[in-house]
């Protein structure tokens, strides 16, 4: 999935989603960072990366931090997330991260990392 502005080409790569999810198309997570019914997993993992040529000049380094506000109710979030290095990832800043959102609804996530920020929206399920 593409968070926006595009220009910093922030994109995160899901690892738990459900074939089901996606048919639809719509970005979807469940609450509380797991899978209901399996505390010990699939936790709801997501690899934050920002691509552009943009947000790799941008970033000076620090942690990627996740505020979320719930736009069809009450509720927000706010969590923190070190930088992570792989091989392949030609200075790309990356992290990862198990997000954890209190309650279900429509939620809408602020990535900040440094002077790099991004916006997308999740409907988190129960």
């Amino acid at each position: 999935m593409e968070a926006t502005p595009s220009s910093v080409g922030a994109v995160g790569l899901i690892w738990y989603w459900p074939k089901a999810w996606r048919a639809v198309h719509t970005a979807r997570i469940y609450t509380h960072g797991t899978t209901p019914g399996h505390p010990n997993g699939p936790h709801m993992k997501i690899l934050w990366i920002f691509t552009s040529k943009v947000a790799r000049r941008a970033y000076t380094g620090g942690d990627l931090v996740i505020a979320g506000r719930r736009l069809d109710g009450r509720g927000n979030t706010r969590q923190r997330f070190v930088p992570v290095g792989y091989t392949g990832q030609n200075g790309a800043p990356s992290f990862a991260s198990i997000v954890h959102l209190p309650a279900a609804g429509c939620w809408q996530l602020r990535l900040s990392a440094g002077a790099l920020h991004a916006t997308l929206v999740f409907r988190a399920v129960s």
